[in-house]
């Protein structure tokens, strides 16, 4: 009999995980409440991503004009873009399920928890079932948070699977969160035809990212628009007539015809039988992971969103596969393990002497902030000397802090950083034992940046 593998879950890593492991031989199990393919995946990434190109579309027509053609219409039929969204996800949906069984995976629906840390329960509307298991993998996802001062009605008070696509394209929408999601609503709402009105908490849009790139995504909102409501923190949201009023700590009030709250999402691990099997959580709702994804308990792991690593699904599909590897005692590609470091999350550009890429803007030394645009290789801390495999540890030019980076920067190395606009080769002027002595190996040295190295 193969190793027992139960997999509560069936999003993006649950499903990898059980695809590799059962070619590895093993006797998988999978639990899905909701949609296998993942609630998050096929119910906010996939009808996200449809809904903006959809837009796209809808602005291409109406500047058709330019173009010297007379187009009509230019409306959305918002029961054409549902049936569309679902053909998609059930399209999806019915592949994950066909690979799966194929490889003689157990489908199953309902609610799965721990009863131990070897057993689970599948509780369904037929009754429940019992499993014992070898090894178990929780990837149970996430859900849109609502605060206590919020009730959405699915009509006018919207969560974001709410709005995948509303009832009816709003008049006038208020997105409360200035996050990716929020961001990404405002402006695919704006190319819908819908005035839009954006809370942001703080004193820019995209909080965590550099402020000159939140300060052209702004402008750019402005000019198509989008009103920007600053340092406003919502506190309370009322339905008023056919409309909505959103109330801000500070006394502003926003109303609108909806509103839509983008601020941020929280794990599904209140429901999942952790304490039975001896796993707490953190404050923010995940369970604490070492580098194979194996939590405290041996044999049960953790992945995607539960996990409190980036939550992506090709993060969470790579975790799958290490996560099946581990159990079935494969070393997998070269015995790697996950690095998060070189998930591609930023936007990169590099001059001969500039470097952008940055979600900081501040010495890590003495808190100095710099604009992005005047940060030179002489403020950025190498990966040789523990800087990160972006380059991202900035430094101040000043001498304390200089004291305290210690070692040397690349261009006292005699190394010059040349821009090129595609994936380097490797290079006859590159030391490439020089190279290993920096940056460990020559793959190393690929996966950070598009560079290529002159010595002088």
């Amino acid at each position: 009999m193969g190793t027992r593998f139960l997999v509560i879950g069936g999003g993006p890593a649950g499903q990898t995980a059980a695809s590799v492991a059962a070619g590895l031989g093993a006797d998988v199990t999978l639990i899905e409440r909701d949609v296998l393919g993942g609630a998050a995946h096929l119910w906010d990434c996939v009808p996200s991503k449809a809904m903006i190109a959809t837009g796209g579309e809808l602005q291409a027509l109406l500047r058709s004009g330019d173009m010297g053609i007379a187009a009509q219409g230019g409306v959305i039929d918002v029961d054409a873009l549902r049936a569309r969204m679902v053909g998609i996800q059930e399209h999806l949906r019915d592949d994950v399920q066909t690979l799966l069984e194929s490889q003689g995976v157990r489908i199953l629906h309902g609610v799965g928890r721990l009863t131990s840390p070897t057993s689970a329960r599948l509780e369904h509307d037929g009754g429940a079932e019992d499993f014992a298991f070898d090894a178990v993998l929780l990837s149970t996802g996430s859900r849109p948070r609502i605060p206590d001062w919020v009730q959405p009605d699915g009509e006018r008070i919207l969560t974001t699977r709410d709005a995948y696509p509303p009832p009816t394209v709003p008049e006038h929408l208020v997105v409360v969160g200035s996050g990716v999601t929020g961001v990404e609503f405002t402006h695919m709402f704006t190319t819908f035809g819908s005035r839009v009105s954006l809370v942001v908490s703080r004193q820019q849009v995209l909080p965590t990212k550099d402020p000159e790139v939140a300060a052209v995504l702004e402008a750019s909102f402005l000019d198509r628009g989008v009103e920007l409501h600053k340092g406003a923190r919502a506190t309370a949201i009322r339905r008023e007539g056919d409309g909505v009023v959103v109330e801000c700590h500070d006394g502003r009030v926003v109303r609108g015809s909806h509103v839509l709250l983008a601020i941020g999402s929280i794990p599904n691990s209140d429901s999942l039988g952790l304490e039975a099997a001896g796993l707490t959580t953190t404050e923010w709702g995940t369970v604490p992971i070492d580098h194979n994804c194996l939590t405290a308990v041996p044999g049960i792991y953790v992945a995607g969103d539960l996990s409190g690593k980036l939550p992506l699904s090709s993060v969470a599909s790579m975790q799958g596969r290490k996560i099946a590897e581990h159990v079935m005692g494969s070393t997998g590609i070269d015995g790697r393990l996950l690095d998060y470091d070189k998930v591609p999350k930023q936007t990169v550009k590099f001059n001969r002497r500039n470097i952008f890429a940055r979600d900081h803007n501040q010495c890590q030394y003495c808190g100095k902030k710099f604009p992005t645009s005047e940060l030179s290789l002489d403020h950025v801390i190498p990966r040789s000397q523990g800087g990160g495999t972006t380059w991202d540890n900035i430094v101040c030019s000043c001498v304390d802090c200089n004291v305290r980076k210690g070692g040397r920067t690349p261009r006292q190395a005699n190394m010059t950083l040349i821009r090129r606009p595609e994936k380097p080769r490797r290079s006859p002027m590159l030391n490439l034992k020089l190279t290993q002595k920096k940056y460990h190996s020559w793959q190393s040295f690929l996966d950070n940046a598009y560079w290529n190295v002159e010595l002088k």
